[in-house]
């Protein structure tokens, strides 16, 4: 079956071809002969259903600005743009090298936060494990046992450098 997107473009392509106002039912009836005779496949579709789809793609064109219904009557108005003076068409550049300009400094700033994040991560696993030695070696001393690993005081500075670099 075909969707509401080929109705579209049926209903559009129909319409323009008229150029003058139709009537609703007119309009309908054209393009449901027209679905019918285009799909050939074996699946039969009720009039009714594909009725209202026409009907349905109509109402979407009318929200779009495309086409206008007075009464019965269904009149194209078309894909026109209006044409964009040159301060309008800079303004327009403007705004898109500033959205691309916020949306660099977001990925920077998103990176930077991830990197804090990891950063944290990190700083947060060296204290629990310091906590850990920490009690560790209190119960071995309270059972008399030897001390073994020592805790990383901070602060603690982790460099990430080439190999090549001399540290």
């Amino acid at each position: 079956t075909r969707g509401l997107k080929y109705l579209s473009n049926k209903v559009c392509e129909a319409l323009s071809g008229v150029g003058t106002a139709i009537t609703q039912d007119k309009m309908i009836s054209l393009l449901y002969q027209s679905f019918i005779s285009e799909n050939n496949s074996g699946q039969e579709m009720c009039e009714k259903s594909i009725r209202r789809r026409i009907y349905d793609t109509i109402n979407v064109l009318m929200a779009l600005g495309l086409v206008e219904k007075t009464k019965q009557h269904i009149e194209w108005i078309g894909k026109s743009r209006p044409k964009l003076t040159d301060t309008e068409r800079r303004q327009a550049e403007e705004m898109k090298q500033h959205i691309s300009e916020a949306r660099t400094r977001t990925r920077q700033k998103r990176k930077l936060l991830e990197d804090e994040e990891l950063q944290y991560v990190r700083t947060k696993t060296l204290l629990d494990r310091n906590e850990g030695i920490r009690r560790h070696k209190r119960s071995k001393r309270r059972r008399g046992e030897k001390e073994e690993p020592e805790p990383i005081h901070l602060p603690f500075l982790v460099v990430r450098a080439s190999k090549l670099a001399n540290v």
